[in-house]
């Protein structure tokens, strides 16, 4: 069943036909606004899905297009936010062990450092060879060095 509709705007005339879903099809879809089976089809969306519409409603929906996820933002989510006001920030310095960030609110001017999921190197003080150790030439007292 065709469904033949003319709707008047400003000097020219537009004819839409729409085709009617009878409730014998193979489609079983309601209208997810007033679960109605009285459907039209009503053509196909920007990315080529099918479009319907509920008669009594007039709600426009594609039933079969995917849902996608929403894209990610390159910078929303690549610093964290300031700890005391919850804007966004900046990074200010990046060192070996640990980032050291700056709230990008001029009132707030926050900074705080987060350290680095990285293997701490082994300190200065483990790599000498106590035998060949001498303490010719040395600022420091012995037991403050060790």
């Amino acid at each position: 069943m065709f469904l033949n509709k003319t709707i008047y705007l400003r000097e020219r005339t537009i004819q839409i036909s729409m085709k009617s879903i009878s409730n014998n099809s193979s489609f079983n879809l309601v209208c997810p606004r007033c679960f109605s089976n009285n459907l039209y089809r009503f053509g196909k969306d920007k990315d080529g899905f099918q479009k319907f519409q509920c008669k009594s409603c007039k709600r426009q929906w594609t039933p079969t297009k995917p849902i996608k996820p929403a894209k990610p933002r390159s910078n929303y989510n690549k610093y964290p936010p300031c700890p005391r006001c919850g804007k966004a920030t900046f990074l200010h310095n990046d060192y070996q062990l640990y980032s050291f960030f700056t709230c990008c609110d001029k009132r707030c001017n926050h900074h705080f450092s987060v350290p680095k999921l990285v293997e701490i190197p082994n300190t200065s003080s483990s790599s000498i060879d106590l035998e060949k150790f001498t303490i010719k030439r040395m600022r420091h007292p012995f037991h403050i060095v060790f």
